[in-house]
Order: C-alpha cells, then structure tokens, then sequence
C-alpha cells in the first residue's frame, strides 16, 4: 500500500510521524524576565516529563516522547532567539509597562505590554504588537490613543504608567 494513504495518526502512533514543529513568533522576539522565568520553568518540567518516559517503550509513551520532544525544541529554540530587555521606566509607554486607560463610558481597563508567547488578554497581558499594544506605544499620562479594531476604533486616555 502506498504511504500516502496511510494516517498520519497511524504513523504517529507507530513512532514515524514527528508531526509539525512549532513556528517561532516574528522577530524580534522580546518577553518579560517574569515570562522568561514561566519559560525557563516549562522547559524544565518538559525534560523531567521526558525524562520519566525513558524508560517506556509503550506506543503510546513513544508519541507522548515526541510530542514532548518537539516541545522541548521549540521552548529552547525560542529562549534562545528571546530578547529580555530592561524596563525602561519613566512616564512613555514601552515593552513591559503596565498601562491604565479609560474609555469614552468611563470604564477603566489595565493591560500590561508583553510579548506574543506570554499574551493572555484575560489577565491582561497584551502583546506589544497586537492593534491595542501599537496604539498604546510611546503613549505617556493624559495621551488620547486611537485602537483601531475591525468593530470600530475607540479612543482611550492613558490615565497611569507603570513598571514592575
């Protein structure tokens, strides 16, 4: 039978598909000190996962390996390539600062400036290139900002700056 008509579900299990690696984010590739810390940590408990699984010579420990494998390589691949660059401080929007902006119905939001691997919009981490990020960038204390969304742009008034 041809392989090409074999799944690649099939293949994984039996060990012969390694599947898709992960693509980095754009460079540059900038993240927190905190992210790189939450980074360094997954890389680590990836290794001790794999390294349980040594011993394992199931199918199934087989495709969980690889999979933890190919996590493994990305995770390095993307420390590697990370960049962690200093607060910067003062009153300007930058890489890292946590920004408080209010809105037209005077509803007030935080967002901290972070790179893509670490964005999580619900805790308010946003990345730094995301249409929100751009616009808040460079922005200082009483600024009016325009983010332009596919909904309709809002203007938002950055009411504090800070930094960790």
């Amino acid at each position: 039978m041809s392989r090409a008509f074999v799944r690649e579900d099939d293949l994984e299990s039996r060990g012969e598909f390694e599947g898709l690696e992960r693509p980095l984010p754009p460079r540059p590739i900038l993240i927190t000190a905190a992210g790189r810390a939450r980074l360094e940590a997954q890389l680590a408990e990836t290794e001790a996962e794999e390294a349980a699984l040594a011993e394992d010579t199931a199918l199934a420990a087989d495709s969980a390996r690889q999979h933890l494998q190919r996590e493994k390589r990305w995770l390095e691949s993307l420390l590697t390539a990370a960049q962690t660059p200093a607060p910067e401080g003062g009153d300007e929007v930058a890489f890292g600062a946590w920004v408080t902006v209010e809105d037209a119905e005077g509803q007030e939001q935080r967002y901290r400036l972070v790179g893509e691997v670490e964005a999580d919009p619900k805790a308010g981490a946003i990345s730094w290139r995301s249409p929100l990020g751009r616009a808040l960038m460079q922005a200082r204390k009483g600024d009016l900002v325009t983010w332009q969304r596919p909904a309709g742009d809002i203007e938002l008034e950055v009411l504090a700056v800070e930094w960790d």
